[in-house]
């Protein structure tokens, strides 16, 4: 897993904005089709899950993108 890891870290460091974009496109379309096929009876429980997922990554990620903004703005 080690080894996993550390090709996609040199790979995602050789990728421009535009093929992140692309990646998160595809992967967020790849979690629509998922969703579609979850049965109705399912689909909150999924969707809850989902949301929750969505803020432990999202907003971390956000705080520290903000940051490192700021800094950058501050240091300019």
């Amino acid at each position: 897993m080690k080894k996993l890891f550390s090709c996609a870290d040199a790979y995602i460091k050789t990728m421009t904005i535009t093929e992140m974009g692309q990646l998160k496109l595809c992967l967020g379309s790849i979690g629509v089709l998922i969703g579609l096929s979850v049965k109705k009876e399912h689909r909150k429980t999924v969707a809850v899950g989902a949301a929750t997922l969505m803020a432990a990554t999202y907003f971390p990620l956000m705080s520290r993108f903000v940051k490192d903004m700021s800094k950058m703005v501050k240091s300019n």
